[in-house]
């Protein structure tokens, strides 16, 4: 089965003209009720991200990694917290500001709950 040359075109634009979900991604040990937080312009390519250093032994947040090692991979759960919406014509870059203050929000937010953060 081939895809027509036309067919091709409209995905190859498609996919130019996507734009992907940015926002905070938090994983968060039910045991515990501990959470890391983590910002990104592409909240599903961060959460597949997350859960390959954690599968793999390699994330860069050692606590975090000890825990997952120790409790199991059934003791997280990896969500999305929020998403930004773009606004029509708005490059992704206008949201660095943004996503630092939703992690602030999120973290005190948290801490006034008495959740733990890695």
């Amino acid at each position: 089965m081939s895809i027509s040359s036309e067919k091709k075109k409209e995905l190859l634009q498609k996919y130019k003209e996507r734009k992907p979900e940015i926002g905070i991604v938090a994983v968060i040990n039910k045991n515990q009720q501990k959470y890391l937080l983590q910002t990104t312009s592409n909240l599903q390519g961060k959460i597949n991200s997350i859960r390959f250093q954690l599968n793999s032994g390699g994330h860069p947040n050692k606590a975090l990694q000890r825990d997952w090692n120790t409790e199991g991979a059934e003791q997280f759960e990896i969500i999305v917290l929020e998403q930004i919406e773009y606004k029509e014509a708005e490059a992704e870059l206008d949201h660095k500001d943004d996503l630092v203050l939703l992690k602030q929000m999120w973290q005190d937010k948290l801490i006034a709950e008495n959740k733990l953060l890695y």
